[in-house]
């Protein structure tokens, strides 16, 4: 195990590494120097130009410096959307194995890269690997088999476009990498132009640390992200536009965004309820309304309660003690269990927020950015939503009930999930838990918080530059921390 404290001891010790690393930062700071210069000297900055001025660019840097298998679990996602670029949206058993024969240098490096030593001499070594079809193999894939291919079809499509140029493995996963950055780039600038007010809450959640490594790895968690945010963005267009009325085509959108999410992830549905926002006078008729939110709510449900039932068959228990039994559990002793979840927030409540906000990044938690990346990320959050001026007073008691429960309710699945899954029987806390997995409700916690009502006098577009400004400084801090870990 090659620690991030241990990579950064030996890169001291190791002159060539030092040269290299030194070069690369020059090179960097320039960038983001030149960057921070531009943004500065702008006199018509708007959130959606400060957008394109700064994420796309972070998003595409992310893409090679972090090392291809070491996001978040990208080594097992990227056997999920192998298989379905060669057109298996449903995982195959095999002599009770959950695994599709694939070419045995795909599954290969996964396994190798897995928690284990890595730099960027071995992402090198990949670069004249080619795929043999022919030789093939299986390997368990029982932990990704279970969630929808709807959320791979970006990075799928990027495999297939590769492999009609080239049989080259490793130009194959960088394109998967693209085409997921290129869509979640796209559906975030959507985001900031349809969102009428709150579009700097946006950018901030857009440029956390978790969130560039989502849209710039293969990971699906940066489609469930900004597909979060444009359905939340969407229906406040629809609500705050005075001359905006709800219409067949709003409907079909909002629709087709709820089922995604709820094919996401199953503890995102409760996202799907926004719809409840919008008031009766945007529709036809209050029986319109009622229809509407029905159709909206019981499709995305319907089409979840499909896709669980088709993945139950590869849902793989990985503690001690049935999910039948835990579940059983929840609906039998709530007091009990509501006194473990509360307990386990307040024991792990600081680490999750550290982390939602960026302290470590990487598979296997390598790069550590301690106390200034999610310091300084929180603090601009916070006060974006608290003393925004366009977001005070913008609800009704009503909608800020529904938001409210919204959040709680994603946050309550998020924890029940995982200790129905992942947590043995025996243990007094909940297991798994991520700060990452509260991503997709930021907006509406940020939402939320413009009901403090603090005012401030500061300038919007010194405001815009500030946070641009130090979010570029910031991240490149950070990808200076993820390559001393892997030069």
């Amino acid at each position: 195990m090659r620690s991030g404290t241990l990579a950064i001891n030996e890169y001291y010790f190791a002159s060539s590494r030092v040269l290299k690393f030194n070069l690369i930062a020059l090179g960097l700071s320039v960038l983001i120097m030149g960057l921070s210069l531009f943004i500065y000297t702008r006199k018509n900055m708007t959130p959606e130009k400060l957008f394109l001025y700064t994420v796309p660019i972070i998003c595409l840097l992310f893409l090679v410096i972090m090392p291809m298998y070491r996001g978040h679990d990208e080594n097992r996602h990227m056997l999920r959307i192998y298989e379905i670029s060669e057109g298996h949206l449903l995982t195959e058993v095999h002599d009770d194995v959950v695994g599709t024969p694939l070419p045995k240098v795909v599954i290969d490096g996964t396994g190798k890269y897995w928690r284990e030593e890595m730099t960027y001499n071995d992402i090198l070594d990949l670069k004249d690997v080619e795929i043999d079809y022919d030789d093939a193999k299986i390997t368990s894939m029982d932990t990704v088999a279970i969630y929808s291919p709807v959320q791979y079809i970006p990075q799928a499509i990027g495999m297939v476009f590769s492999r009609l140029i080239s049989d080259n493995l490793l130009l194959m996963l960088y394109m998967a990498r693209l085409f997921n950055l290129i869509v979640c780039v796209v559906l975030l600038y959507f985001t900031i132009k349809l969102i009428p007010f709150g579009k700097l809450l946006v950018y901030l959640i857009s440029l956390l640390p978790l969130s560039i490594e989502a849209f710039s790895t293969m990971s699906p968690d940066g489609i469930t992200i900004s597909l979060s945010m444009l359905l939340i963005a969407y229906i406040l267009n629809i609500i705050f536009k005075p001359e905006r009325v709800v219409q067949k085509k709003d409907i079909a959108i909002i629709s087709v965004i709820s089922v995604i999410i709820a094919l996401c992830k199953i503890v995102y549905v409760p996202l799907v309820a926004a719809i409840l926002l919008i008031p009766t006078s945007k529709f036809k008729s209050k029986k319109s309304k009622v229809l509407t939110s029905v159709f909206v709510i019981g499709i995305s449900l319907a089409v979840n309660l499909i896709w669980f039932k088709i993945s139950t068959n590869y849902l793989a228990i990985v503690s001690e003690g049935s999910s039948t039994d835990k579940i059983i559990n929840v609906l039998t002793s709530p007091i009990d269990y509501f006194r473990m979840l509360l307990y386990t927030i307040n024991y792990n409540g600081s680490t999750y927020m550290e982390r939602l906000f960026g302290s470590v990044l990487a598979m296997g938690e390598f790069v550590k950015l301690y106390f200034i990346v999610p310091f300084v990320f929180s603090m601009f959050f916070l006060f974006e939503g608290a003393t925004n001026k366009e977001l005070n007073n913008k609800f009704s008691k009503f909608q800020n009930i529904v938001i409210f429960l919204i959040a709680l309710v994603v946050v309550g699945l998020v924890f029940t999930s995982l200790y129905v899954q992942f947590t043995d029987e025996s243990s007094m806390t909940i297991s798994g838990v991520q700060g990452r997995y509260f991503i997709p409700i930021l907006l509406l916690v940020g939402l939320l918080l413009g009901n403090l009502k603090i005012y401030n006098n500061y300038d919007e577009k010194n405001k815009m530059k500030l946070y641009g400004i130090t979010a570029l400084v910031l991240q490149l801090y950070i990808m200076l921390a993820i390559i001393i870990v892997h030069i």
